[in-house]
């Protein structure tokens, strides 16, 4: 979008950072995490986790947006074992490794707000904030636009995500 002209400044910065949330993370990713928390509340089986990975592998057709989920599962899962351990976190990043799961961010980060007591609503504004402040990163980057801009873009962005978690709660 940025090489086509379409996202160019702030405005169109916003818009497009808006736009995915609403039509993308919100229908992908944030419904993957809230699918691994149902599981993960419903006490079901590692092979439903399993599963859920295998669907999401298969949903994230272009290589490219398989490997930045797998990628960042890999990341965070390492993080967590630095900053606070959790087994299920670690069972997690061994099979990844292993090349049993592919692996994927949502899970990860629904594996890990699950153990550490964090409700769906609070994992889903944590997940849609850090989603989009790397949506507003790479525009910063790119656009290019200032920090501030970007910081304002950040704020301006709450009401969508809190509307989004509303949604998504029921």
């Amino acid at each position: 979008y940025v090489s086509q002209g379409i996202v160019k400044d702030t405005p169109s910065a916003t818009v497009y950072a808006r736009n995915m949330l609403r039509h993308s993370i919100y229908y992908n990713d944030a419904a993957f995490l809230q699918k691994t928390l149902a599981l993960l509340e419903a006490k079901k089986s590692v092979r439903e986790l399993q599963k859920l990975d295998e669907l999401i592998t298969a949903l994230k057709v272009p290589f490219e947006i398989r490997d930045a989920s797998r990628k960042l599962a890999i990341r965070f899962l390492k993080l967590t074992q630095e900053l606070h351990p959790v087994k299920r976190c670690s069972n997690y990043l061994t099979r990844i490794q292993e090349g049993k799961l592919h692996g994927h961010y949502a899970v990860a980060f629904a594996l890990y707000a699950h153990a550490s007591g964090i409700t769906l609503k609070d994992a889903l504004l944590a997940f849609y904030y850090n989603m989009v402040n790397g949506i507003v990163t790479n525009c910063a980057k790119l656009v290019p636009i200032g920090q501030g801009d970007a910081q304002k873009i950040l704020f301006d962005l709450q009401p969508t995500i809190k509307q989004l978690v509303d949604e998504q709660e029921n």
